[in-house]
């Protein structure tokens, strides 16, 4: 005898908020807290406002451990990806190291940049 078995999967916030009502998950957000792994299924509007609640812990946060290394047989050029300040033309850079009053700068970060950016390359 043939047998069919399907699994739905419900928004776990719906659930906890109103039990009696099942509203179809669409998502599955996967983080880790104090190394342990938590899934949430989520339906589309409780996926956007968990985004943004993560986006805001996000900004205090940094980042724990090494960066990995490359994988063997590949340059480490070719994994490393380009900077913002890299990608600008070579008059871009002359143009930003005088904007922020650092004629001999080496080490810029993104954020900087992409505030030069933002305003226009002035």
């Amino acid at each position: 005898m043939p047998i069919k078995t399907v699994t739905q999967n419900f928004c776990d916030v719906c659930y906890k908020e109103h039990p009696n009502k099942l509203v179809d998950a669409t998502n599955e957000l996967h983080f880790t807290w104090q190394k342990k792994p938590y899934i949430i299924l989520t339906c589309d509007r409780h996926t956007i406002e968990m985004v943004e609640q993560f986006n805001k812990l996000l900004a205090f946060a940094s980042a724990e451990g090494k960066a990995r290394p490359a994988p063997k047989g590949q340059p480490q050029s070719v994994i490393k990806n380009k900077s913002a300040f890299s990608s600008l033309s070579g008059s871009e850079k002359d143009r930003f190291r005088n904007w922020v009053h650092m004629p001999n700068a080496r080490h810029i970060s993104d954020t900087r940049v992409y505030e030069w950016i933002a305003l226009g390359k002035p």
